[in-house]
């Protein structure tokens, strides 16, 4: 399994590295900003930057697939002590590795900014676990479609479910209620958002949730995986 995931490292280290990168960019323009004015660096930046890595891991994550999509490989695999199960707990084990250090990363930059900034009104690490978790979901639905479809199709499918939540997005801007918005207190309203007793206790059982969702997508991708392996290319 080490050499699997050495492997699987090596093929996503370019995503990996513009990511972190990304990640401390955003960081130190969220801690400049809030130097020139302080008024104007509320920590919306910072918010982005916690949320940002997942965004684009999730973007980037077909690259898990794409090196694996020849079924001389997948004969290979299969013959191997790990087996074909081995294919397919590696994306998922460096999925979960790869989101942990992202969050770890999150942690020590939301540490750096408070050090400069001092307390903020939403915390950095919330807002981080939150879009751990949704990002876990959002890949525990993609996986089995990869292994299916091979990361090409797999792909599309992403795209038509983020088209809908792009829809749904638009629709509630139009008929919803957006008076958070039009007040100019988005930090405010967030801040309320997130101490609320409801979202504390939403906060509290997505983790599990994501986790056994996640599980769940890996059962489902063993099945998947077997009957990609026909599809595939020489």
């Amino acid at each position: 399994m080490r050499g699997l995931m050495y492997k699987q490292l090596m093929t996503f280290r370019v995503p990996a590295v513009i990511i972190i990168f990304f990640q401390f960019f955003l960081t130190a323009i969220a801690i400049s900003l809030y130097v020139d004015d302080p008024i104007r660096g509320d920590g919306s930046m910072m918010t982005a930057a916690m949320i940002a890595p997942f965004i684009l891991f999730s973007i980037t994550n077909s690259e898990l697939f794409r090196y694996d999509e020849r079924e001389k490989w997948c004969c290979f695999a299969a013959s191997t002590p790990q087996t074909s199960r081995g294919q397919v707990q590696v994306k998922y084990y460096f999925t979960l590795a790869a989101h942990s250090v992202m969050l770890f990363v999150g942690m020590l930059c939301d540490t750096a900014f408070i050090a400069v900034v001092g307390n903020t009104t939403v915390s950095g690490m919330t807002v981080g676990v939150l879009f751990y978790c949704i990002s876990l979901i959002m890949n525990a639905l993609e996986y089995p479609f990869y292994f299916r479809f091979g990361s090409e199709h797999g792909a599309q499918v992403k795209g038509a479910s983020i088209w809908t939540v792009i829809l749904l997005i638009m629709i509630y801007l139009l008929f919803g209620d957006i008076s958070f918005l039009l007040d100019g207190n988005l930090s405010d309203f967030f801040a309320s958002l997130f101490s609320s007793t409801a979202m504390r206790w939403n906060m509290a059982l997505l983790m599990p949730t994501a986790l056994v969702l996640f599980y769940l997508s890996y059962l489902i991708s063993l099945r998947m995986y077997r009957k990609g392996m026909e599809s595939y290319e020489q």
